[in-house]
C-alpha cells in the first residue's frame, strides 16, 4: 500500500487534474492525501470546491504549520510501508504499478527511493515552447545517458534500472530525496524527518532530505518515466528563481470558480522525452 501526499498552495485548479491523472494511472492500492494552503478567501474558495469534487477519493489537510504537519501525516500513515510526494502542478502520464522495478526498489535496501520524474528515455530536462528543448543528455545508446555539465559529458551508467545518484552532485538524476514523484520507504522518513530542521514549505523539506539524505547508494526509476511538471506559474515565496510559465494562479482560481477545469487530455499528449514543460496551451471544460 501507498500513501500519496500531495502538497498544494493557491492552485486548487492545477491539483484537480493531477488528481484525476492519479486515478487514471495509479495502479496500486493508495491513501491520498492533499495538504493545502491559501493566500486569501478566494483561492480558500477554490479548495471548497475541489473538496466538494473529491472528498469521496482524497483527505483534504488544511495546512497550520507546514513542518508539524509533514510529522503528524508521517504519523498516522506510519504502518503505510511506502510513500510518494508530490506537488500539485505534476501530472501523471503513464501507469504505475507494482512492477518488477517496483519489487527491485522493495527488496534492496540500497536503493533509497523510486523516482518517477526521470526515465532511462529522458533525454531533455525542459520543453520551453514553440519546439525548443532546453537539452543536456545525449543520447549515445540505448542504455547510457549523458549529462553535458560545464561542457563536459559525464556517463550516466545504469545497472537494470539503477543507477548511483552521488555521481551525479546536484543535477537532474542526482537529487537524491526529491519531494515530487519519489516513493521512499516510510520507515526511513520516520527515522529521518523529524531530525530536519528549516522546514516551511515543500521546497525547503527537499532542501533539507537532500542535506540529510540516507546513506543509500543508488535509485531506481522506469523506462519511461511516468511524471511530468507543468511549469504554469510559481507560488512559492523562498525559492523565486525556479522556472515557471506565466499562466497566473489568480486567473485559473478565477475560471475555477466559474466552473472551469483543465481538460487532462492536453496533458496526456506531452508524452516526450522531457520531464518539466513550460509555456503548455491550456484547455478549459465544464
Amino acid at each position: 500500500m501507498l500513501s500519496v501526499v500531495i502538497f498544494s498552495k493557491d492552485r486548487a485548479m492545477q491539483c484537480d487534474v493531477l488528481l484525476h491523472s492519479i486515478y487514471k494511472h495509479l495502479n496500486i492500492d493508495s491513501k491520498i492525501v492533499v495538504l493545502w494552503t491559501a493566500s486569501d478567501n478566494k483561492y480558500s474558495a477554490g479548495y471548497s470546491r475541489l473538496i466538494d469534487l473529491h472528498k469521496d477519493n482524497v483527505m483534504f489537510v488544511r495546512e497550520s504549520n507546514f513542518y508539524n504537519d509533514v510529522l503528524n501525516l508521517l504519523d498516522v500513515s506510519s504502518h503505510i510501508p511506502y510513500t510518494l510526494y508530490f506537488a500539485d502542478d505534476y501530472f501523471m502520464i503513464r501507469p504505475f504499478t507494482y512492477d518488477h522495478i517496483f519489487k527491485e526498489f522493495e527488496t534492496n535496501e540500497q536503493i533509497l527511493g523510486l523516482n518517477l520524474r526521470m526515465g532511462k528515455n529522458i533525454v531533455s530536462n525542459y520543453y520551453l515552447g514553440n519546439g525548443e528543448l532546453d537539452i543536456f543528455f545525449h543520447k549515445e545508446s540505448k542504455v547510457d545517458r549523458y549529462l553535458i555539465k560545464n561542457n563536459n559529458i559525464e556517463p550516466i551508467e545504469f545497472i537494470g534500472n539503477m543507477y548511483r545518484w552521488r555521481d551525479k552532485n546536484k543535477n537532474t538524476w542526482g537529487y537524491s530525496m526529491s519531494v515530487v514523484g519519489q516513493v521512499y520507504r516510510t520507515k526511513d522518513l520516520v527515522k529521518l524527518v523529524p531530525k530536519l530542521n528549516y522546514v516551511i514549505n515543500p521546497n525547503t523539506f527537499e532542501d533539507m532530505l537532500m542535506k540529510n539524505a540516507l546513506n543509500k547508494e543508488f535509485l531506481i526509476c522506469p523506462d519511461k518515466h511516468v511524471i511530468i511538471e507543468i511549469c504554469l506559474n510559481l507560488v512559492n515565496t523562498t525559492h523565486v528563481d525556479n522556472p515557471h510559465g506565466l499562466i497566473s494562479t489568480e486567473l485559473l482560481n478565477d475560471r475555477w470558480l466559474e466552473g472551469y477545469r483543465i481538460d487532462e487530455e492536453c496533458f496526456f499528449q506531452l508524452k516526450g522525452n522531457s520531464k518539466r514543460f513550460i509555456n503548455v496551451e491550456l484547455e478549459l471544460i465544464k
